[in-house]
């Protein structure tokens, strides 16, 4: 989401009553104010109230919280008309030069070079940073605003997402003050050595089942046995092979099986 715009949110909250400019604003100040306007007849989903406002001419629409209530989506809206405002400035410059109005030049609209225009169109947003197309030349910048949930306060903002920038204030993650550790968010724990995964119906997540002992992990998945005469490795990773071991005329046992076979 981007910055709110300050200058649009204080032409907004000083407008009053009557809004000649907007049809619709008397229908915004009754579903702000859950009431119906007295002298205002239309009728929508939007403001089937049965108390009659209090407002009058003069008044204005504006509540405390309703900034904190704004739409979020605004400067997008903002920032679209002031493309096309640039971009017909530009393409106007193109055929026209410094002629004002619309010379004939420009009455032959081609829309193809609008199109490229406004792709190749830079300028500084509503919320204050540079807006230009991406590679693909189809989308506008990304804008994205960090979002920390906090019992206490619900969410906070710790960071920004802009100009390809990732921007984090580390500092202010937490879940809550008695708890400085977040929870952790996912779906499987890594496998301790001697296990392998499982997968489960989710295809990301997986239990991890043990291998026997005498087999060791193939891979992430699948255990498989050892030859004969071999162990699995103290990771399971692979089997080694035991030392072949032989009884000698010097070994005490050999002596003792000797004289008892005498």
């Amino acid at each position: 989401l981007s910055n709110p715009v300050e200058d649009f949110e204080r032409y907004f909250s000083e407008l009053t009553l009557p809004n000649e400019r907007n049809t619709w604003f008397k229908e915004y100040c009754e579903s702000i104010h859950n009431c119906k306007i007295a002298d205002y007849d239309l009728n929508s989903p939007y403001n089937e109230f049965n108390t009659t406002c209090s407002l009058s001419a003069g008044d204005s629409c504006y509540v405390s919280n309703m900034k904190n209530d704004s739409d979020p989506f605004a400067p997008f809206v903002i920032d679209s008309v002031y493309l096309l405002a640039h971009a017909l400035k530009k393409m106007h410059s193109k055929f026209c030069g410094v002629e004002p109005g619309v010379c004939a030049a420009f009455a032959e609209f081609d829309g193809k070079l609008f199109r490229q225009i406004i792709q190749e169109t830079t300028f500084n947003s509503s919320s204050g940073y540079e807006f230009n197309f991406d590679g693909l030349k189809s989308d506008g910048p990304p804008y994205y605003q960090i979002l920390n949930f906090h019992v206490e306060n619900n969410w906070s903002r710790v960071g920004n997402f802009t100009d390809k920038t990732l921007r984090l204030m580390k500092e202010m993650l937490y879940y809550k003050p008695s708890l400085p550790d977040y929870p952790s968010s996912h779906c499987s724990q890594p496998c301790p050595p001697r296990h392998v995964k499982q997968y489960t119906k989710r295809a990301c997540c997986w239990v991890c089942v043990a291998c026997k002992e005498y087999e060791y992990t193939y891979n992430v998945t699948t255990c498989a046995e050892c030859d004969w005469g071999s162990l699995p490795s103290d990771n399971t990773s692979q089997c080694y092979h035991l030392p072949d071991q032989y009884l000698d005329y010097s070994d005490l046992p050999a002596v003792s099986l000797m004289i008892l076979s005498g």
